[in-house]
């Protein structure tokens, strides 16, 4: 079952931009680090879901969810703060979908900040 994220923001940059001092160029350098990382780290998070290894799912997310809030991603940090906290002992069709609802987060924040 896909988490409900009407009431999240795609971006709080604001935020992000408040704990950089202002600095438009080091946020830009974390935006583009996290997007040439991401492809990596969801095919990790696949690979840990398909071979059931759930403590490297969890890592994972947990990864994902610190990279996220790094750039104010706060509707995929949220997702995979929910897979976090389901990996170890949550039902495979409940993990399934927050991993697909990861994806289909990504691809919105693609689209969001002009990367797509």
């Amino acid at each position: 079952m896909k988490m409900s994220l009407e009431n999240v923001p795609m971006v709080d940059k604001d935020i992000v931009m408040e704990r950089l001092d202002g600095d438009g160029e080091l946020y830009d350098e974390l935006v583009e680090i996290y997007f040439s990382d991401v492809p990596m780290q969801y095919k990790i998070m696949q690979d840990s879901f398909y071979s059931d290894d759930r403590k490297t799912l969890e890592r994972q997310a947990h990864s994902m969810k610190s990279a996220s809030a790094n750039i104010g991603a706060e509707r995929l940090r949220a997702v995979v703060f929910k897979l976090e906290k389901t990996a170890l002992d949550g039902e495979k069709t409940e993990i399934a979908a927050l991993i697909e609802q990861f994806n289909e987060e990504y691809l919105l924040l693609e689209k969001h900040l002009g990367r797509a």
